[in-house]
């Protein structure tokens, strides 16, 4: 998180390294890696982060994100968003939210803009982090860098099947 270059003008960065050590110190007490209990950590960290204004280059540089990105990530950030308040089985969601044409989704959109502007930007990080990681490797001299794979499986309910298939529309 602290790559995130808007860590730096957080006024609440002891919050956030709290919760690490929250994190850190659980993990340390248990022979297993309580998942659950880390995402939530991050989550807020990650939340308190999302909410520091950007500068007008970041500003730039994400609605860049965005516009290359394009329908395929607000479907996929507005899945994301769906999944958080109803669950990730899309067929128990109401049947007016369960496609991204459907009549309650631009309502769900509206209501929900922070929690679905949460997500794309948490895509932005992850794409802004894995090409860091990818420049890195190859200066390092790694010859083709970070290898992306594509899972061996898709869990049914999950966002790349069912109503999302591929996010770039859902079913």
């Amino acid at each position: 998180m602290e790559a995130i270059p808007e860590f730096a003008e957080l006024a609440k960065r002891s919050r956030v390294r709290q919760l690490r050590t929250e994190v850190q110190q659980r993990s340390d007490r248990c022979d297993t890696i309580d998942r659950d209990s880390a995402w939530r950590a991050k989550r807020k960290a990650l939340e308190l982060i999302h909410r520091v204004p950007r500068s007008a280059g970041r500003e730039l540089a994400y609605a860049a994100f965005r516009s290359r990105e394009g329908r395929a990530l607000d479907d996929f950030a507005t899945w994301c968003a769906l999944a958080e308040k109803y669950g990730g089985d899309w067929h128990r969601w109401p049947k007016s939210l369960r496609h991204p044409d459907a009549t309650g989704v631009a309502g769900f959109v509206d209501k929900h803009a922070d929690a679905i502007d949460f997500h794309r930007w948490l895509q932005w990080q992850l794409d802004e982090q894995l090409a860091a990681a990818q420049s890195g490797a190859t200066r390092a001299g790694m010859s083709l860098g970070i290898m992306h794979d594509l899972a061996v499986g898709v869990h049914p309910d999950g966002p790349t099947h069912g109503p999302c298939r591929t996010c770039s529309r859902w079913a």
